[in-house]
């Protein structure tokens, strides 16, 4: 006999479904990769990225892909754009 003890999960468990879920490891977020030259992506201002986050990435992610890529603050997003 096994020394584990089964028992069913608890509601914190069973709730991780959908929005809640982990994200999938070698899943992408953001398309930093894939962007070709000329075009942007949008990430929505709701709370949850900051500008300066953003701002940050396109630094970290220009020098890792020799490229360059900028943030823009609008009103409703921020557009993240591949400029070379």
């Amino acid at each position: 006999m096994s020394d584990f003890n089964i028992f069913p999960s608890s509601p914190a468990a069973l709730s991780i479904e959908g929005d809640n879920k982990p994200k999938a490891v070698g899943m992408v977020k953001y398309p930093w990769r894939s962007l070709p030259v000329g075009k942007s992506f949008s990430i929505p201002l709701d709370g949850n990225v900051k500008f300066e986050t953003i701002n940050n990435n396109c630094y970290k992610w220009s020098k890792k892909l020799n490229c360059i890529f900028r943030a823009f603050k609008h009103e409703t997003c921020i557009e993240v754009a591949r400029l070379r």
